[in-house]
């Protein structure tokens, strides 16, 4: 399981995603006081695990839009590529 920032219903969510059953289960439907943001998930992760079970059969994923994980980061987010030598140089 994974989680992912998603658009369904007309509104952002997170949600747990299965990508080998095709599956998504929107933590709205899950939790009783969902995260707003995958921000305030990391933040309260350890509180929410114990609550993480899933429920019925989800939501078909081809349903969803899936979007950044963090859509609005708090700042930007400088990323290197380095994989082989002449990107180092």
């Amino acid at each position: 399981m994974k989680f992912a920032s998603i658009i369904y219903d007309g509104g952002r969510d997170v949600a747990l995603v299965d990508s080998q059953a095709a599956r998504v289960w929107p933590l709205r439907d899950i939790l009783p006081i969902p995260p707003k943001s995958m921000l305030e998930l990391i933040r309260s992760y350890s509180y929410l695990r114990p609550l993480l079970a899933l429920q019925g059969d989800g939501l078909d994923l081809a349903l969803v839009r899936l979007e950044a994980p963090i859509p609005r980061p708090l700042r930007n987010i400088i990323c290197v590529g380095k994989n082989y030598a002449a990107h180092a140089t």
